[in-house]
């Protein structure tokens, strides 16, 4: 395994690259696919823009879904609805990422009633589309 920002060879046990620092992307628990995915939705982005996550764009990036993760249906299924819940839009607008993801985070656990995987699973595949690190609690 290597990291992703530096390309360093990573131990299978390394929870931050020991070269550069940066948090090693693990598979959140009942997603087994989630670096697969994640690295799908940041290439949505790096091939159409950060525009695609405005609100007014939402039905595009829905579509882009479709093409980018078709495989994936339960965990397409999960993102589609937390974009059309809102939670993109969320921390798309916070301008602080730490309190922009905890507030995503209880609203997804307290309003949504997700579990604490699924909202995580989301949080880490939203984050990473916005340039952002997030690491499961």
């Amino acid at each position: 395994m290597r990291c992703e920002h530096c390309n360093a060879e990573l131990a299978p046990t390394n929870i931050v690259c020991p070269n550069c620092g940066t948090p090693v992307a693990k598979d959140v628990e009942g997603f087994e696919n989630t670096s697969s995915i994640r690295k799908e939705m940041k290439r949505i982005v790096d091939e159409n823009g950060k525009d695609i996550l405005k609100k007014k764009n939402i039905s595009k990036l829905i579509a882009f879904l479709n093409d980018y993760i078709p495989e994936y249906e339960k965990e397409r299924k999960l993102l589609k609805r937390m974009i059309n819940d809102g939670v993109l839009a969320r921390l798309y607008s916070e301008k602080n990422e730490k309190t922009a993801l905890m507030q995503a985070r209880a609203y997804m656990h307290n309003e949504l009633f997700l579990d604490e995987n699924a909202a995580d699973f989301v949080l880490v595949c939203f984050a990473h589309m916005l340039g952002w690190q997030y690491q499961p609690l």
